[in-house]
């Protein structure tokens, strides 16, 4: 059993600490308008803390992923 967390993970754990975040970059905003597992997050972490984190939203077209702006989303980017 892998004990390790998944960006997503750690993203889903940051969301439920850092109030700062906006509304549409929240990990329950995300799984509203991309579905539970059409999104993802890049993180940076330094000493063990997220230093920098982007949700992104991962669409397929054709048999290729891309990475586009989910639908009712107003902005969505780096924190």
């Amino acid at each position: 059993m892998n004990l390790e967390m998944t960006p997503k993970d750690k993203y889903r754990q940051l969301c439920k600490e850092d109030k700062s975040i906006p509304i549409f970059s929240k990990d329950w905003w995300m799984d509203a308008v991309c579905g539970e597992n059409d999104w993802n997050v890049l993180i940076v972490e330094k000493g063990g803390e997220i230093v920098a984190s982007m949700p992104i939203y991962i669409k397929k077209k054709h048999g290729l992923k891309y990475i586009t702006q989910p639908k009712l989303t107003q902005n969505n980017g780096i924190i």
